[in-house]
């Protein structure tokens, strides 16, 4: 059994593509759960999604209770705090993979191995060379070995490769071939003016503002420590994880 772990902020129909193909894995008698938290969307709450889409059984719903900005990365924390199964598919919300494919993780507690995590392939990709980064198959174990996301980069986007870089020191990273993935959103735009920004088209918002991550003395400080953290157990463990009120609404 695994568990698919989606972060969700204002975007329903990106949640109803995930929507449709938990319904067609239950109709295929797999086990599975849908966990997803709901990251203080204040314009379309998930709520509001599923008041339309009633959920199965084996989805969940978590929502943060304040929007305090870019918090994927406690987002996350809270997805794997409160899983039910070991296995689980870290995503986001963005994500497609083909329904065999989906359908054969949910079997993965026989093929899969604590100790390490799972890349998988990017099936947009002309080269057959490219792995997903920030989406994988984790052993809950090893995800809390790292200490979790480091939510000192609430509001900041670069929390996920110091993550990756500390996962890769508990779990050796494989790469699932057989398993694919696609980048749907595709018209993110990206662009690089010292301060990194994303603008999201599909609804205008600026996630990424100019504050405190555009002075550059407290960006080498931030990181430099966070680093630094990272290379010990008792480091990793020092981490505050889920720094945010939330609540389960089922």
């Amino acid at each position: 059994m695994v568990s698919f772990n989606i972060t969700y902020y204002n975007e329903p129909k990106w949640l109803l593509w995930w929507y449709d193909r938990m319904v067609e894995l239950d109709k295929q008698g797999c086990d599975f759960y849908l966990n997803v938290c709901d990251d203080g969307s204040q314009t379309y709450p998930a709520t509001k999604f599923f008041k339309k889409y009633p959920p199965l059984p084996q989805m969940r719903l978590f929502r943060v209770t304040e929007d305090i900005g870019f918090n994927s990365h406690g987002a996350r924390n809270l997805l794997m705090k409160t899983t039910l199964t070991d296995w689980n598919v870290m995503s986001d919300i963005d994500r497609r993979y083909p329904l065999d494919h989906m359908v054969e993780m949910t079997d993965c507690d026989l093929i899969l191995k604590e100790g390490n995590y799972y890349s998988f392939r990017e099936i947009t990709k002309a080269s057959p060379d490219g792995f997903s980064v920030n989406e994988y198959i984790v052993h809950k174990n090893d995800f809390w070995k790292t200490g979790g996301y480091d939510e000192e980069f609430v509001n900041i986007h670069f929390g996920d490769r110091y993550f990756l870089d500390c996962l890769r020191q508990v779990a050796h990273r494989q790469k699932k071939q057989e398993w694919g993935v696609k980048y749907a959103r595709g018209a993110r735009d990206v662009t690089w003016l010292d301060i990194p920004k994303t603008i999201y088209p599909d609804d205008k918002t600026l996630i990424h503002p100019i504050g405190r991550w555009g002075n550059e003395e407290f960006r080498f400080g931030l990181k430099e420590m966070v680093q630094k953290r990272n290379r010990t157990h008792e480091g990793r463990m020092s981490k505050q994880v889920i720094n945010f009120p939330w609540e389960q609404v089922f």
